[in-house]
């Protein structure tokens, strides 16, 4: 019979670091060019890294997107929100933010949105005859 002496296994204790990871949004836009009236838009704000649970919030105008008219936002899985306008006019015309924020920090990032025949302040006469 053969016979193995016990000998019992040495613990070391190793600090245990936890690394914090605050959301990173990826970069976004309406297009190039500037939208026409009553075009469809849409953008996806991608929390591209970043510890989870994640909450994505979209600002219009520095201002939480609450049911505003013709916008409507979708969150797709854990780290998307796509924002989408059916017809743009001229009252959607402004800065879009979407905001990431999980335990530890927050990022946002802004887009804005132009769309062709609209101001953002009423012209000034130049010259007049």
């Amino acid at each position: 019979m053969l016979r193995i002496p016990f000998r019992p296994l040495a613990y070391k204790a190793f600090p245990t670091i936890f690394l914090l990871v605050a959301p990173k949004i990826a970069h976004f836009d309406f297009g190039e060019v500037a939208a026409n009236f009553e075009d469809s838009v849409s953008v996806n704000c991608l929390v591209s890294s970043g510890d989870l649970p994640l909450d994505i919030e979209w600002l219009f105008n520095d201002y939480p997107l609450n049911h505003y008219s013709g916008i409507s936002t979708s969150k797709m899985g854990k780290r998307l929100s796509v924002l989408m306008i059916d017809a743009v006019s001229a009252r959607h015309v402004g800065n879009y933010t979407c905001k990431a924020r999980n335990l530890w920090a927050s990022a946002v990032y802004t887009a804005q949105l132009i769309v062709n025949g609209t101001f953002l302040a009423k012209p000034e006469l130049l010259y007049s005859t």
